[in-house]
């Protein structure tokens, strides 16, 4: 431990617009948890899901001040003061409430473990470009989020309408 940093040291986050504390070290999660068992262990969202662990499969997505973050990588006191959104607060953006619309109307998924990974993946893409994609776009923010039972076709249909709908959002609202 380094010198002047004490046991009962605690930093917030902000997660889905509320703060919520993250202790360095923590004596059920190991001395250096990572955001995801924060999330999911001290938080309690559940909508952050546990899948390979080494940043490939997408389950674990958050967007951290606004980028999509695979949060099984990310040292939870790196999170220290800064925003998270997990897809359980995703409706509190824009973007996001049309994401949840469209992927639940189009029946995007089929179990639906792999669906929080690819709300954030593709809110995220949406508030970069304002729902002007095309498909090879699309595709390349999807690639990170591995899906074992729909096949991506009706997600990528799904992501089709999203952008129409964003794209037409007013801008500033």
């Amino acid at each position: 431990m380094e010198d002047g940093m004490r046991r009962d040291m605690t930093a917030t986050m902000e997660v889905n617009g509320r703060a919520c504390p993250v202790a360095p070290l923590s004596p059920t999660l190991g001395a250096a948890p990572t955001l995801l068992d924060v999330l999911r262990e001290q938080v309690g969202d559940m909508s952050v899901k546990p899948g390979c662990r080494v940043g490939r499969c997408g389950g674990c997505m958050v967007l951290l001040d606004g980028q999509a973050i695979n949060a099984c990588l990310l040292p939870a006191y790196r999170a220290a003061g800064r925003s998270v959104i997990t897809a359980a607060g995703i409706e509190m953006l824009p973007e996001g409430a049309i994401v949840r619309e469209e992927l639940v109307q189009g029946n995007a998924f089929q179990c639906g473990y792999c669906a929080p990974g690819f709300v954030i993946a593709i809110t995220a893409l949406m508030r970069e470009t304002g729902g002007h994609v095309g498909r090879a776009q699309i595709r390349a923010a999807m690639s990170g989020n591995l899906c074992r039972c729909t096949g991506y076709a009706s997600i990528e249909r799904a992501v089709l309408r999203i952008a129409r709908r964003v794209a037409a959002i007013p801008a500033g609202g």
